[in-house]
C-alpha cells in the first residue's frame, strides 16, 4: 500500500477481503499483507503460489 496507484486501485474495488501472492515472501507478500491488515483489510496469502 506504499504505492499510491496500487492503493487507489485496491480501494476502488470496494472489497475488504483480498487474496495475495508474491515472488518472494518477505518483500512481495509479508509487507504488503501487513500494510493491508493495518488498513482494515482481511488478507489471505497463497504461499505455494510463490516461484522458487
Amino acid at each position: 500500500m506504499d504505492d499510491e496507484n496500487f492503493a487507489a486501485a485496491v480501494k476502488a474495488t470496494g472489497r475488504r477481503k483480498l487474496i495475495i501472492a508474491g515472488v518472494i515472501n518477505d518483500v512481495c507478500t509479508v509487507f504488503p499483507a501487513l500494510s493491508l491488515v493495518r488498513d482494515g483489510y482481511e488478507v489471505q496469502v497463497i504461499a505455494d503460489g510463490i516461484a522458487h
